[in-house]
């Protein structure tokens, strides 16, 4: 089972959309979206973008740089599943 991703950066992205373009007819809807924005603008919420590739990178690259990749690795598989985090953060950010 894959782990959950982290979704600050969705949530982030979300809040910022529903507050500086589609808008919120409630005020204390648009205040409370706001302050959520504020704190997850915060260096210390713990909201962190692609970190790694992960633990399977290494070894992984190196398996493809001797040739020595087979398949059905399973380290290849968690690389292939990691890919994704780096790809997500500019697609939010462009979004």
């Amino acid at each position: 089972m894959r782990p959950a991703p982290p979704i600050g950066a969705e949530v982030a992205h979300e809040a910022h959309m529903l507050c500086h373009h589609h808008g919120l007819a409630n005020p204390v809807h648009a205040w409370l979206l706001g302050e959520l924005l504020h704190y997850l603008r915060q260096r210390n919420a713990g909201r962190h973008g692609f970190q790694d590739m992960g633990p399977a990178w290494v070894p992984v690259r190196n398996a493809v740089t001797a040739g020595a990749l087979r398949i059905g690795d399973k380290r290849a598989l968690q690389v292939a599943e990691s890919w994704e985090k780096p790809i997500r953060q500019p697609c939010l950010s462009w979004g």
